[in-house]
């Protein structure tokens, strides 16, 4: 049985452990906001709707872990 990219992502997350809050984009209202063109893409944004980092491509669990932490300061 093959997975469909939401249950493939929701599936990770239960497979590693991770409790944080996951949004999907399936009206595309934050693609077409942000102008979101490449995949795979990282967008941070925070509170206050303002991009805080934008990096198209793969990232790694250091920029991840940063990136997280310079949000929810």
């Amino acid at each position: 049985m093959q997975l469909d990219g939401l249950e493939k992502a929701l599936k990770f997350l239960k497979d590693n452990n991770l409790e944080m809050k996951v949004l999907f984009d399936e009206d595309l209202i934050a693609t077409n906001t942000y102008n979101i063109m490449g995949i795979p893409r990282t967008i941070f944004i925070d509170i206050s709707g303002n991009i805080s980092y934008d990096r198209e491509g793969i990232i790694d669990e250091k920029m991840l872990k940063t990136n997280i932490e310079k949000i929810i300061q």
